[in-house]
């Protein structure tokens, strides 16, 4: 989400920049793709059409919750 905040307010004008944090913000979102993926087959977890997966810090629970 720090990377998604800072790409709405980055400079433009520095385009070499801009490229180089948009290419990081890709990469992390397909490693947190890939990991959640990854889970959910190792875990048998089965999933919804409009939901998403997360994680309950306090009780280390994994909810699916529903949009």
């Amino acid at each position: 989400m720090a990377l998604e905040n800072l790409l709405k307010i980055f400079d433009s004008k520095e385009e070499e920049n801009f490229q180089a944090l948009f290419d990081k913000y890709v990469q992390i979102n397909k490693t947190f793709e890939m990991w959640w993926s990854e889970k959910g087959q190792k875990y048998n977890w089965s999933g919804s059409e409009n939901g998403y997966w997360s994680i309950d810090f306090d009780t280390c629970q994994i909810i699916l919750q529903n949009q």
